[in-house]
């Protein structure tokens, strides 16, 4: 088994990504918003750095963290100390997760190219989204196109 590298930081999963997705789904619909899924990766960047990196260039209100494989998340609050993760080439800590409240996929357009821009194009940043309920109004298949 795999030993988890972020044990020391004291981080532990908050549940599953999927039920974070769900929980602002169902706000949305109440409220009757849109909301974008956004989920990062890079080989070739320390996913600490880039989880830092996105945490720092978007609102106060977005949730931003890991998605671990099987889909655990570990939100980055805000106030957080810095999270020291490897370099993720075996693919192990899966992918930055973002939500990004009342955002359409014009607004999810423009909040990407402003946080792919201040990255470094040899850090080679992969990005997947979609929006409710523009792609879908299922919370697993929101994830599911935003990971394709």
């Amino acid at each position: 088994m795999y030993e988890q590298p972020w044990e020391g930081d004291q981080l532990t999963p908050e549940g599953l990504f999927l039920n974070v997705v769900e929980d602002e789904r169902a706000r949305s619909e109440r409220y009757n918003h849109y909301f974008c899924v956004v989920l990062l990766r890079a080989d070739k960047m320390e996913m600490g750095e880039l989880l830092r990196n996105v945490r720092s260039h978007v609102r106060g209100s977005d949730i931003v963290g890991i998605m671990l494989p099987g889909g655990r998340y570990i939100r980055q609050r805000r106030a957080s100390r810095p999270v020291h993760l490897p370099v993720d080439s075996a693919g192990l800590l899966g992918a930055v997760g973002v939500l990004l409240p009342e955002t359409d996929g014009e607004g999810a357009k423009v909040a990407l190219k402003r946080i792919l821009s201040l990255l470094a194009a040899e850090q080679d940043v992969r990005v997947g989204y979609a929006v409710y309920p523009e792609d879908s109004t299922d919370a697993s298949e929101l994830l599911s196109l935003a990971s394709a």
